[in-house]
């Protein structure tokens, strides 16, 4: 029988549910394994490397290297601002892990008075240089408690990254004013990219993923921390983003990166020019794969299956 382990939640039995590597990024040869309750359905991985700052290599918080890719991101940006400008009853803001800072800026413009925690240096000391006060930390939860209370605390794409996250989000419901929303969004393990390439999906991102959370278990716990859905989404704007880039990843990782950059005949490194041969190529691939996330959309846009979800939480007054 394969040895089980508590859920690092509920406390049941989990199992090996399955073992990858670090596919997206390639910052080691290590193998980790994922477990996953029986009970809350909780997928996380154990044991913990004990410094999970080795993985964030290479351009992870990488600025958009050109005006035609900042714009793509500014019109992401923008779709999560319409919800916060949707449900926020006031200006104050907090985001949690907000990178290079695309959507505090855009919220600034917006008449937001955006605040934020991030863990890179050079995030940080370019947030502040912009007038938006941001706290360098590698420990949200204690960095929480040194602030005060925000009409929205916006999470995206950050809980999955979090060793303390149950206790990082009873902390955040704290220091939310009466009314205020939580913005969460997360890789769903209810995906259909999930369910089909499993360690090769590129939204497990092993090891900086350490935990995949159903959306049922979010709920639970913002219910107990006197949070009330208002807003539950696997096919938003956003998400249909996601899936985009959930196939993309996953299938470059089922080829494996070597032989998908010789197909494509991409250059080996970043000062070789691209040839003509090469830019077709990589168009036909982009024409197949928006082929196959259209055939696939009927089923990601319903029960739950998007790559993605964003939820939205209110506090009680």
């Amino acid at each position: 029988m394969p040895e089980t382990i508590p859920c690092t939640y509920c406390g049941a039995a989990a199992l090996p549910f399955l073992r990858a590597q670090d596919d997206n990024r390639r910052s080691t040869t290590e193998t980790f394994t994922y477990y996953r309750c029986d009970a809350c359905r909780l997928i996380f991985l154990h044991p913990l490397p004990a410094d999970l700052s080795l993985y964030y290599v290479g351009d992870y918080h990488a600025q958009p290297a050109s005006e035609a890719e900042r714009a793509f991101h500014a019109r992401l940006e923008a779709i999560k601002l319409a919800y916060v400008q949707r449900y926020a009853q006031g200006k104050t803001l907090l985001e949690i892990g907000p990178s290079y800072g695309a959507f505090l800026r855009l919220a600034k413009q917006a008449g937001f008075a955006p605040e934020a925690i991030e863990l890179d240096a050079d995030c940080v000391a370019a947030l502040n240089a912009e007038g938006i006060p941001t706290l360098q930390s590698a420990a949200p939860l204690e960095a929480l408690r040194t602030f005060g209370s925000y009409d929205v605390i916006g999470m995206w794409h950050v809980v999955e990254h979090l060793p303390q996250v149950w206790e990082v989000l009873a902390e955040a419901a704290a220091h939310l004013k009466p009314n205020g929303i939580l913005i969460i969004a997360a890789p769903n393990p209810q995906a259909l990219t999930f369910r089909l390439f499993k360690q090769r999906w590129g939204y497990l991102d092993a090891p900086r993923h350490i935990h995949l959370l159903p959306i049922a278990l979010l709920e639970g716990l913002a219910r107990q921390n006197g949070l009330t859905l208002i807003q539950r989404t696997t096919s938003s704007a956003e998400s249909v983003w996601h899936n985009y880039g959930a196939w993309r990843s996953s299938l470059i990782n089922l080829v494996g990166k070597g032989r998908a950059q010789a197909a494509l005949g991409l250059p080996q490194s970043a000062d070789q020019p691209r040839s003509r041969s090469s830019l077709l190529k990589a168009r036909v691939f982009r024409l197949a794969l928006r082929a196959l996330i259209l055939a696939a959309a009927p089923m990601e846009r319903t029960g739950l299956r998007g790559s993605a979800y964003t939820l939205i939480f209110r506090k009680q007054a």
